[in-house]
């Protein structure tokens, strides 16, 4: 239930920014995939669906490791926050990091290095993309619809209803693997208290 909200929110987020964004969908959820230890992103088939292998990845972890799925998905929405937050407040850092990167690349090169030239064209684009105008316009919309959307569709009101939700699917399931004598005392308990 929390993996298909962020599943949602991530897919509604990608759609309100779709014309004009600085985050690609498929980078975003490999930085995901690898704070929970996972390489998925380097499989075949990976671009096409990107939201599958984060959502298998978060169902192995709750199913093999015993990782609650609320605590995973609350994880990732506070490092997709980070994310959207951190290209607006630290937009001068990745501006000077990548100033002194391009430095290290050219100073290794004249030292008999091998940092490709589209590596540092790259860098370069990169930097007059931090330094435009419409940079911090791109970066503030996007943390914006992440707001936006992630608060509205992990309310209080919708994660009490899907926390809700679990307790039942677990009752019904612990019910199920319950001795029939046991069962059905808990049955007239439960008729009882009605």
């Amino acid at each position: 239930m929390f993996a298909n909200s962020l599943i949602k929110v991530l897919k509604e987020w990608d759609e309100s920014v779709k014309d004009s964004k600085l985050t690609d969908m498929g980078g975003l959820i490999s930085v995901g995939l690898l704070h929970l230890g996972s390489e998925d992103f380097k499989e075949d088939g990976y671009h096409a669906n990107p939201y599958r292998f984060l959502e298998n990845r978060i169902l192995q972890l709750q199913k093999n490791e015993g990782v609650f799925e609320e605590f995973i998905v609350d994880g990732l929405l506070s490092l997709f926050y980070k994310h959207f937050k951190d290209q607006v407040n630290k937009r001068e850092e990745y501006i000077y990091n990548n100033e002194n990167l391009i430095k290290s690349a050219i100073k290794l090169n004249k030292a008999g290095g091998d940092i490709p030239v589209n590596f540092i064209k790259d860098t370069e684009d990169k930097i007059l993309l931090l330094n435009s105008p419409e940079y911090l316009t791109l970066a503030k919309n996007e943390l914006k619809a992440w707001e936006e959307i992630s608060s509205r569709v992990f309310s209080d009101e919708n994660r009490n209803e899907m926390e809700r939700n679990i307790m039942i699917e677990n009752h019904a399931r612990y019910k199920e693997q319950m001795p029939e004598e046991e069962r059905k005392r808990l049955n007239e308990i439960i008729d009882k208290m009605r």
